[in-house]
């Protein structure tokens, strides 16, 4: 049957085999074969390379590779225990942060700050990129559909993106929290690092108090900016978040000298705006960067609210608020383009991951009931939502629950700084509160001017997030809370 050559290399694959050759190497490990997907700005010493970790960790059945930049310290004696970063959504890629290198130098006084990119976001391999979704969204934009007909769109990209990613492979019930707080462990092994220091920002702390659970040994410190608590049910409270904060703005600018001038019965203006344009909307002509054509977009009172809660996110947004509420209810609506312009762009998710996380860790413990009271409950709202249809999106998804322990508060004695603004529209101070009642060793501070990040608006909180690393036995020093710029309404 076999000639004398071919038996021969026959014996050499058997042996090449039996050895291990032409296998999988072994999973988790480092691949320094790819290019890094970024550029890294400035003279920083660094490592770019991607993590090779299996999938579904139960088949191991296929590997994906997700990127990770380690920036060097310039320490003399650096510290063993890097700081590993990783950025919040779910859905938005952690890798741009490595970019602006400079910005991290605060927390990078002693030791390597490593910036990972989850598993599905966008330069990880695969990345669950939806632009199906992105497409639905700009045409539900520039036709101005609202209701049924802007679901039904939104639902059919959904499921079109769903049935191209299981065709091309990927196993969607992998994308989720544990997967990920698996990865961060599999990575600190793989580098041979003994313990880590978390920095977790919005989603992300969620992820970080995941690997608190799961894996406290490898951890020295934590650093959670604007908590996302697991055992709560966003959906369900989402615009009782943003009115809360609205009643701050207005509250504020009613004690305000200044503003109760300039703009009085702020909140009666508010919502009559609102009123006012969902029974009339606007039409605001805009470039579609994608075609380069001019589209009239429509700008209704729900996206009034919208641009109110975006803008709550930022100390500069807020200041300007009431002077951008008081415009456009005169007429001057020279502030709307840019917001035109962002119905037809989406908010840069990569929105298979953001779908998968969802479906697995939300939804399932949340009542879809509670979720429809949330519109019905502030009727001078009506139309505003932050997550429209993704009741229906996780019945289209169709990815199994987590395991309902996901759904639990996280109980550590880990050294924990936890920091929330009180503008924060998305993650109220409140559930930051929540989470230290389970961290026994955590110090909570609050920042009057700040909406959500903190790390990315305050010189007072960068400060103490650095101070933390270098001694988490400790409470930072808060004293520039108080002397740091405050909101001053122009």
């Amino acid at each position: 049957m076999f000639d004398q050559n071919s038996r021969s290399v026959v014996i050499v694959l058997l042996i090449l085999v039996w050895n291990g050759v032409g296998q999988e190497p072994s999973v988790p490990r480092i691949d320094h074969s790819i290019p890094c997907p970024i550029e890294i700005q400035g003279d920083v010493p660094n490592e770019c390379a991607y993590l090779v970790v299996w999938e579904n960790r139960t088949i191991k059945n296929r590997t994906i590779r997700l990127p990770f930049v380690r920036l060097k310290t310039n320490a003399k004696n650096p510290k063993p225990d890097p700081v590993l970063y990783t950025a919040g959504g779910p859905g938005v890629s952690s890798l741009r942060r490595a970019r602006g290198s400079k910005y991290l130098k605060a927390y990078m006084v002693e030791r390597d700050f490593i910036v990972f990119e989850q598993r599905g976001t966008r330069y990880a391999k695969p990345s669950l990129l939806c632009p199906e979704v992105d497409q639905s969204i700009r045409e539900v934009g520039a036709a101005g559909l609202k209701g049924k007909a802007a679901s039904k769109k939104r639902i059919e990209a959904v499921s079109l993106c769903r049935d191209r990613l299981i065709k091309s492979g990927v196993d969607l019930s992998a994308y989720d929290s544990k997967s990920s707080a698996e990865d961060i462990d599999d990575l600190r092994k793989v580098l041979g690092i003994k313990k880590l220091n978390l920095f977790g920002i919005s989603y992300s702390t969620r992820l970080m108090l995941n690997v608190m659970r799961s894996h406290p040994d490898g951890i020295r410190s934590v650093v959670l900016d604007s908590v996302l608590p697991p055992s709560v049910n966003w959906d369900e409270t989402g615009i009782d978040g943003v009115v809360r904060s609205l009643n701050l703005l207005f509250k504020r600018c009613k004690n305000d000298k200044l503003c109760s001038t300039k703009y009085p019965d702020l909140e009666t203006v508010f919502y009559g705006l609102i009123k006012r344009l969902n029974k009339k909307p606007l039409r605001i002509p805009v470039v579609d960067k994608k075609s380069n054509e001019s589209v009239e977009v429509e700008i209704n009172g729900s996206d009034i609210a919208s641009i109110a809660y975006d803008a709550l996110n930022y100390p500069d947004a807020i200041s300007g608020l009431p002077s951008r509420i008081y415009a456009i209810s005169k007429g001057n609506l020279d502030s709307l383009g840019s917001f035109a312009a962002t119905k037809l762009s989406g908010d840069g998710f990569i929105w298979g991951m953001r779908y998968s996380v969802w479906c697995r860790e939300e939804m399932p413990f949340q009542d879809p009931d509670r979720i429809a009271s949330q519109t019905k409950r502030y009727s001078r709202l009506k139309g505003f939502s932050i997550q429209p249809d993704f009741v229906e999106i996780c019945r289209v998804w169709n990815v199994p629950p987590a395991d309902p322990l996901e759904n639990e508060p996280v109980v550590s004695d880990i050294p924990t700084l936890v920091l929330g603004g009180s503008y924060d529209p998305n993650t109220p101070p409140l559930w930051g509160k929540l989470v230290t009642e389970n961290l026994s060793r955590s110090f909570f501070f609050e920042f009057p001017d700040m909406g959500h990040l903190i790390n990315f608006n305050s010189g007072c909180g960068i400060g103490m997030i650095g101070s933390f690393f270098v001694d988490p036995s400790k409470a930072p020093d808060s004293t520039c809370i108080k002397k740091e710029k405050r909101v001053t309404f122009k």
